[in-house]
């Protein structure tokens, strides 16, 4: 496994299995609400600690920036797989429309030539 980057993409990496293959879907998990709350705690702590050490605080800072680009790549795939979603189902709801009108129509022509079958049939009968 890759050197360690910060606590928090640590503890994605061990809810992955050890992965460090990440996808938009793979951060929609609510156990992990529970993780960043420790994280966060366990962030006070050390601050609390080491307040007065400022190469900890350094460290500290640099790892929330890390943490900060790492959130906000993620935020900004979820957008674009958002739109790209968005587009499928704009897509998906034309292609809809247009089969139900073609089936619309298929109906009515079968109707009509139901109706003259049945005319045909019935004067046959009648001859």
């Amino acid at each position: 496994m890759l050197a360690s980057v910060s606590p928090v993409l640590d503890a994605i990496i061990r809810l992955q299995g050890g992965s460090m293959e990440w996808s938009p879907a793979s951060f929609y998990r609510p156990e992990w609400l529970n993780i960043a709350e420790i994280l966060c705690a366990n962030r006070v702590n050390q601050m609390t600690r080491t307040y007065d050490d400022v190469e900890a605080m350094r460290r500290l800072l640099e790892e929330k920036e890390k943490d900060l680009e790492l959130t906000a790549r993620i935020g900004k795939e979820l957008l674009e797989r958002n739109q790209e979603l968005k587009a499928q189902v704009l897509s998906l709801q034309a292609e809809n429309r247009s089969a139900h009108e073609s089936n619309t129509q298929l109906k009515h022509e079968l109707h009509q030539k139901t109706q003259i079958l049945h005319a045909l049939t019935s004067d046959e009968d009648g001859e």
